[in-house]
């Protein structure tokens, strides 16, 4: 029997024991925002962490840098698992998996943080986003541990907040903060199934306030409807909407990429709506994914500018713009070291597998971008991601668990 293939067998014995461990995770309502329950979830995720031998330290960021962002940071605060497993190799891959979710909504068929199995899928808030891979790749140290391997590679394992706002006090304040010591890294999202993650779009993202005047509404012509003057502004951006679909961007794998644009995410009035009368103000957002070949400060001059022409040429028209936050794109070239090694883990189980990127954004960025980390993206594949009823298929936590394990005993770095 061959070592890797011992790997694979405890693993497939361990699925109960990897069904489990998610179930324990799903059950804290990480729910971001506001953030909640994150100091017990972290605790259980160190705890793990020391079980498996890791030399492992909960980091909280300082009040005083959640104070001008989190409204609520007294009472939620962030906190970031990092450990450390140090087999005196020379090289160390950096593993990164967020563990907060999404709110949710009403609709699901059994209750969003109680988990269940049903026909072979795992049910619960952030069971494919991004809990499942948590799950799987705690069971592939174990299996590496069990079976006897060593890796070829130190292994370090970050456990991060904060992704599904903007990471910036998660992955982000750990880069920054240096809490990482590691030559390469893999995200466990932004890639799945057959397509190892070799990059991301950026985004950026806006606030439109548009500015009227109240009146009554038995005498419109008497005041200036902000609601209406927002609906002729997203006409023309309507507009710029076509014109940025030309841009094409050939992502590795060959997929053709156009950048997004999402108006309205979120709108709102002001606290004086009524609906007898002219609404004084509007607000909506703008969510611009930005391209590898794109930079963020050429996509916000391009979206101010069509804000401008806009003023001019709608009349009466006036607007205020606040630019919320953005991330910039990440690309890895598919010829470096890791991707390779990563792909040849992969084909072990999945042959036709490949590269892609994907058009949502991951921590990858911040690695490839900030620390200059060489990075992929891969994790499980769920459906319903952020929606009712998110499930991960319990076959492919397994798949996942063993492609892990594989390449943290054979990648040759």
């Amino acid at each position: 029997m061959s070592t890797q293939h011992s790997t694979d067998t405890w693993i497939n014995g361990a699925e109960d024991r990897l069904c489990g461990f998610l179930a324990n995770l799903i059950r804290f309502d990480t729910s971001n925002p506001p953030g909640r329950n994150y100091g017990p979830c972290a605790e259980y995720l160190a705890a793990k962490l020391r079980s498996l031998g890791f030399d492992t330290v909960i980091h909280q960021v300082p009040e005083a840098v959640l104070a001008p962002t989190v409204p609520n940071a007294a009472t939620h605060p962030r906190f970031t698992v990092v450990g450390r497993w140090d087999v005196g190799a020379p090289k160390t891959v950096h593993f990164n998996a967020h563990y907060d979710v999404v709110p949710t909504g009403p609709g699901w068929t059994s209750p969003p943080f109680s988990p269940e199995i049903r026909k072979g899928w795992l049910y619960g808030r952030g069971a494919n986003d991004m809990k499942g891979s948590i799950a799987s790749l705690c069971t592939a140290v174990e299996a590496v541990q069990t079976v006897g391997l060593k890796p070829k590679m130190n292994v370090e394992i970050a456990f991060v907040p904060d992704e599904e706002s903007n990471s910036l006090l998660g992955t982000g304040y750990l880069v920054e903060q240096k809490w990482h010591r590691a030559d390469y890294a893999v995200v466990c999202e932004g890639g799945f199934g057959d397509m190892i993650g070799c990059g991301h779009n950026g985004v950026i993202w806006m606030e439109v306030t548009v500015k009227g005047k109240s009146a009554h509404a038995s005498r419109p012509h008497l005041g200036v409807n902000a609601f209406e003057m927002a609906a002729a502004l997203c006409q023309e951006l309507g507009k710029y909407k076509t014109r940025i679909r030309r841009h094409v961007f050939t992502a590795p794998g060959g997929e053709k990429m156009r950048p997004p644009l999402t108006l309205g995410g979120e709108v709102r009035g002001n606290d004086g709506a009524k609906i007898n009368t002219i609404p004084d103000e509007f607000t909506f957002t703008i969510d611009r994914r930005v391209l590898p070949d794109e930079t963020v400060a050429q996509v916000e001059k391009e979206l101010r500018a069509t804000l401008r022409e806009a003023c001019k040429k709608i009349p009466g028209l006036k607007i205020e713009v606040r630019k919320i936050s953005s991330r910039k794109a990440s690309l890895v070239k598919e010829s470096d070291p890791l991707p390779r090694e990563f792909l040849k883990t992969v084909r072990h189980y999945r042959k036709r597998a490949g590269f892609g990127m994907t058009s949502g954004f991951t921590d990858m960025a911040f690695y490839a971008n900030e620390a200059r980390l060489p990075c992929v993206g891969y994790g499980v594949e769920g459906k319903n991601t952020h929606g009712i009823d998110e499930c991960v298929k319990v076959a492919d936590l397994v798949k996942v668990a063993k492609i892990y394990a594989r390449f943290l005993t054979t990648a040759g770095l």
